[in-house]
This record gives C-alpha cells, structure tokens and sequence, in this order.
C-alpha cells in the first residue's frame, strides 16, 4: 500500500496519527463498555464490574497526561501538511 500512495497523502496520515491514535484500544475501550453494561444487567448493579476490567489493554497501557503544548505542536505539524495542498 505504500507503494501506492503519494508521500504527501502518507505524510498527513503520520501527522494525524500522532494527534488523535487509531488502535486497539478503542475497540478495547467498546467492548469493555458493553460487556460491562451486560454485567450490569446480569448481575445486581452493585456488583457490576467496570469496563477497564474487561479491557485487556487497559492493564497494559497508562494514559499519560496530556501535553497541551505538545499536543498544539502535533496539530500546527498537521495544518502545515494539509494546507501545502
């Protein structure tokens, strides 16, 4: 797929990327919604378990706090590429 796509196109997808992340932990973040909802309603609700408790990255990845500043930097990087079109 690299091989087919312009530079440029490859370039704002990295610079996207690093502002706001496409990975699993998303999906992770879904299912664990869901499967704790059906807990919820399985089970009395105070017993319930959250939804990082069946995320299994969710034990395997911190979020870190944000760097408001560092964010901007990802986010002028990106402007840049999509306004040289």
């Amino acid at each position: 797929m690299l091989d087919r796509i312009p530079e440029e196109t490859f370039q704002e997808w990295r610079a996207y990327f690093n502002i706001d992340p496409w990975d699993d932990w998303r999906g992770d973040l879904q299912t664990g919604i869901i499967a704790s909802l059906v807990d919820a309603h399985r089970v009395q609700a105070k017993t319930a378990l959250p939804p990082s408790r069946y995320m299994p990255l969710s034990r395997v990845k911190k979020n870190k706090p944000v760097d408001r500043g560092e964010q901007v930097k990802k986010l002028n990087a990106f402007a840049a590429i999509w306004n040289r079109r």
